[in-house]
């Protein structure tokens, strides 16, 4: 499996599956289920060619057919210095809030609508993927190839780790080690990482790592260090249920319907 080359603090170039829920929760008698994605990847730093880990996650709620994503948006508070020059440069990062917005759609269309933390209407009829996808992009062929060599399976009652190693790594885009996770703890949904793997396993394909050993500098890029990227799916204990539930009602009494 080879990983694309990528701008500064970009992802892959990938295209995401429509999220809807795990875990289950009550609010006002109307069954809700929601899921936690979470995503990390590293990148390099073009001035000092030092990588960072970079690390978010969506939540997805999903009641009667609508799905409900919450979308971080965060923002940073940055202290300010003025150089000799009489130019003022931003010198470190003091605090960062999140601010949300909330998009829900039906399942069976990707047009969806777009609201602010106060539950105002920011869009109507807007594409729930380009949304999404400003988020994280991934792709599931990603996660196995022809180029993967299977050398250990670990199984238990729970869960099945298969780990994997490329038969030719032909650059360093190529992870050293392919770890992917399978359990039977979470129920069956419509979501998936991988249909390909869903199908072809008993359990549920939860989460994939790509482990990159360190590499030496060469005259093309200074030395690497050790990084992993990964992408995971697992049961979230709702704690925003009557949030979500109000956003689901609100849809659906909404005058402007989405197409």
């Amino acid at each position: 499996m080879k990983l694309i080359p990528v701008p500064l603090l970009g992802l892959i170039l990938f295209t995401l599956i429509k999220c809807t829920a795990i875990g289950k929760n009550n609010s006002n008698n109307e069954e809700i289920t929601a899921i936690k994605f979470t995503f990390q990847y590293e990148d390099m730093f073009i001035k000092n060619g030092e990588f960072v880990s970079l690390k978010d996650s969506l939540l997805f709620y999903y009641y009667d057919s609508m799905t409900l994503c919450k979308l971080p948006y965060p923002f940073y508070n940055f202290s300010y210095k003025t150089g000799k020059d009489g130019i003022v440069y931003s010198d470190s990062i003091i605090s960062i809030r999140n601010e949300y917005k909330y998009l829900v759609y039906k399942n069976n269309s990707d047009s969806g609508i777009l609201y602010a933390e106060d539950s105002s209407l920011i869009a109507a009829n807007i594409s729930a993927d380009s949304v999404i996808k400003k988020k994280v992009r991934f792709e599931s062929r990603m996660f196995k190839s022809a180029n993967d060599s299977l050398i250990e399976v670990i199984t238990t009652p729970n869960q099945i780790i298969e780990k994997y190693v490329p038969k030719i790594k032909f650059n360093d885009l190529y992870p050293d080690t392919l770890c992917l996770y399978f359990t039977n703890e979470i129920p069956p949904i419509p979501f998936s990482l991988s249909p390909a793997l869903d199908s072809a396993h008993p359990m549920k394909f939860q989460k994939g790592r790509f482990i990159f050993d360190s590499a030496q500098a060469n005259k093309q890029r200074p030395a690497i260090p050790p990084r992993e990227i990964f992408f995971e799916i697992e049961n979230f204990k709702m704690n925003e249920q009557e949030n979500a539930a109000y956003f689901f009602k609100k849809f659906q009494n909404e005058k402007i319907k989405p197409k």
